[in-house]
């Protein structure tokens, strides 16, 4: 099987049940904020689809995730934790023999 690089996304599902605890212990502002449903918290993983159009079966291929993420976190902040969630993907991934093409290529700058 072989994959585009493209073809991974970002997902950001809405967290149910936060860790809360650091809030408690040293932002009560911040708290506060949460408890009026001035943020909320979400889980961010990369995610692949594979759909088979003649035996009709979809599989999902996924990362771990990171989550307690504040919502309202900077958008590059969320595109950081997805570009390491994506390499962890496609570490996986290749590990199985799926192979991922038109990865960028990484350049080192020089010494």
């Amino acid at each position: 099987m072989t994959i585009d690089y493209n073809d991974i996304v970002i997902a950001k599902v809405p967290e149910n049940n936060p860790d809360l605890s650091y809030l408690e212990q040293k932002d009560m502002e911040r708290l506060a904020a949460y408890e009026r449903g001035d943020f909320g918290y979400v889980g961010v993983y990369a995610r692949f689809e594979s759909h088979n159009y003649k035996t009709g079966v979809t599989v999902t291929f996924r990362s771990a995730g990171l989550w307690d993420i504040e919502s309202d976190s900077e958008t590059d902040y969320f595109q950081e934790v997805f570009n390491e969630e994506r390499n962890s993907l496609i570490a996986n991934l290749e590990a199985q023999g799926i192979k991922v093409t038109n990865k960028p290529v990484t350049v080192l700058k020089g010494k």
